[in-house]
């Protein structure tokens, strides 16, 4: 059947002696959203922001969003958004509701990541124009380690080496 068309059945009873009767039944097929979502990447303590992106024949609209972000937190809307406390796989879900009452739902895991433990020697005087070592170690290990200054910005040239015990640059 096509959504959104007017179809009509029939029951037809006849008895053995038989009389007969006929019953009609007008009803119409609404499209169902097909609910779908996605959620930034996010690390313990930061606020993690999921996006609905439920779709929906024209002709009618998703009205509801209900969501399940961890065990015991729910929350309504088409974007919410948690800050997860510990990391690990989350269970999300998502009900999507359309404005005649079809729904569909999505659960998918979501990867909550440790923050980085980021170790440093204690601060250094140096005089301008002097090249400066530093040197950190990071937990767990990363491929992108960022560094600036608390001054202008104005940093001449960083040349960094990573390994896996930690990062130095100059």
């Amino acid at each position: 059947y096509d959504t959104g068309a007017l179809y009509t059945a029939s029951l037809e009873v006849a008895t053995v002696g038989g009389c007969r009767d006929t019953a009609r039944q007008t009803f119409r097929i609404d499209p169902t959203p097909r609910a779908d979502f996605t959620s930034d990447n996010s690390c313990v303590g930061l606020n993690t922001t999921f996006t609905e992106q439920a779709s929906i024949e024209p002709e009618d609209s998703v009205t509801t969003y209900q969501w399940q972000l961890k065990a015991g937190l729910t929350a309504k809307g088409p974007d919410p958004s948690n800050t997860y406390t510990s990391e690990g796989t989350y269970s999300v879900s998502l009900t999507a509701i359309s404005s005649n009452g079809c729904r569909d739902s999505i659960q998918q895991p979501v990867n909550i990541n440790p923050q980085p433990d980021v170790n440093t020697l204690p601060d250094t005087t140096f005089c301008k124009g002097d090249s400066v070592r530093l040197r950190t170690s990071v937990s767990p290990d990363t491929s992108t380690i960022l560094f600036s200054d608390d001054f202008d910005g104005s940093i001449t040239s960083s040349n960094w080496l990573s390994t896996s015990l930690g990062s130095t640059g100059s």
